[in-house]
């Protein structure tokens, strides 16, 4: 959203990689609205571009539930559910499983 205002108040050409990556990362179909989940958007910039992700600490009971997607590798939703529950022994995990005939999803309890 910086990129917009500094764009519209002082006419510096906004990074359009930004503006992509907030488009998507902002915005969620009303479809899904029932959620009402919590994204973690990260817009810093680091000195080590290279890296794909960086780490964000976290206080261990602030992991209260882990969602896998419907095509999540078994072999590595076993080895986060083993992490999540050294994190918090009482995280919640799920499992999303496509709801036939229905644009939904249903979530088994893992």
């Amino acid at each position: 959203m910086d990129e917009l205002i500094r764009w519209a108040l002082f006419g510096v050409e906004p990074d359009h990689n930004r503006l992509q990556y907030s488009h998507h990362a902002f915005r969620k179909s009303t479809e899904w609205e029932y959620e009402k989940e919590w994204r973690v958007v990260d817009m810093c910039q680091y000195s080590r571009k290279s890296e794909l992700f960086v780490d964000h600490r976290f206080v261990a009971q602030q992991l209260q539930k882990v969602i896998f997607g419907c095509r999540a590798d078994g072999a590595i939703v076993r080895v986060l559910i083993e992490l999540a529950r050294k994190i918090n022994p009482k995280v919640e995990l799920l499992q999303a499983q496509k709801n036939v005939g229905e644009y939904s999803l249903d979530f088994k309890i893992l």
